[in-house]
């Protein structure tokens, strides 16, 4: 929802549109009014068509910081991400080579949660590592929120711990490789598909 709101909603306009409901309906009437202001409060944020340079600082962690959660319960939540295949996707996804695919959900999740707890996207370098070892080394585009994607070398590049952590997984080799690796398997799905285009192979009860 948030990210909905400051993609397609300016702060400003979020701000007017608060007056206006007050100032129809008494400030009385109104529910949970504070929390809604901090939810919609201009934060600005520019859109995400805006040049990463010209993000707020210490944007969205701030943001976030307005509805604390206890840091303890973020870490446990941030551990789970790490350790866990919480999906169950190993099944559908055996091959070790579909890894970040398997696990690209709770990657987007992880994603979100660290802005929770910015002390380790800044100064955890060891932690940072390990995150990025295992989700996010073949996958630096990830999508977090219906087609909300995100470059993780240009999202990170204020923190010093992800930054360090992100610069050894994208080497000139290493993004090479994996697009080599990509364009592969897109060829051989695309001839695996054609065996299914055949004229009445791909009917309701076959894929049934």
């Amino acid at each position: 929802a948030e990210a909905t709101l400051e993609r397609h909603i300016p702060g400003v306009v979020r701000e007017k549109m608060v007056i206006a409901v007050m100032r129809h309906q008494a400030e009385a009437t109104l529910e949970k009014l504070e929390q809604v202001s901090k939810l919609i409060r201009n934060t600005g944020y520019l859109g995400s068509k805006a040049p990463i340079d010209k993000k707020p600082k210490d944007y969205p962690e701030k943001y976030f910081a307005r509805f604390p959660i206890d840091i303890h319960l973020v870490k446990m939540i941030i551990q789970t991400l790490q350790s866990d295949d919480i999906y169950l996707g190993a099944e559908a996804f055996p091959s070790p080579e579909h890894r970040s695919t398997r696990l690209s959900a709770q990657a987007g999740m992880l994603y979100v949660i660290l802005y929770f707890a910015p002390d380790i996207l800044h100064n955890r370098d060891s932690e940072m590592r390990e995150y990025v070892d295992k989700h996010y080394n073949d996958n630096w585009m990830i999508t977090i929120h219906m087609g909300y994607v995100v470059d993780l070398s240009e999202q990170w590049r204020g923190y010093g711990a992800a930054k360090k952590a992100l610069s050894n997984i994208m080497t000139s080799r290493n993004i090479s490789e994996a697009a080599n690796q990509n364009l592969k398997w897109f060829q051989e799905a695309k001839v695996e598909l054609n065996d299914f285009l055949t004229a009445g192979i791909l009917n309701e009860q076959y894929v049934l």
